[in-house]
């Protein structure tokens, strides 16, 4: 019984960008091996930086109400 998986493939517009992309980066990574010195950099520049600004918050009597709100739930449980 023939069915629609045993059909040859489509070329469909993802797979060919997909394939495209694959080659070039596999281009890309022969053209610029890694670099075992450079270590340390590359963590560094992929790593979160520090905030500059603190997080905002609520105002404290919004936060006095939610805590009692909280409280009283848990209670009834």
């Amino acid at each position: 019984a023939k069915r629609k998986l045993d059909n040859p493939r489509q070329l469909t517009d993802w797979r060919l960008w997909k394939t495209v992309a694959d080659d070039l980066n596999a281009g890309i990574k022969a053209c610029f091996p890694v670099d075992a010195r450079f270590a340390d950099d590359n963590i560094k520049s992929l790593s979160e930086r520090p905030r500059k600004r603190t997080l905002q918050c609520l105002p404290s009597p919004i936060l006095a109400l939610l805590n009692q709100c909280r409280e009283m739930a848990l209670s009834r449980v």
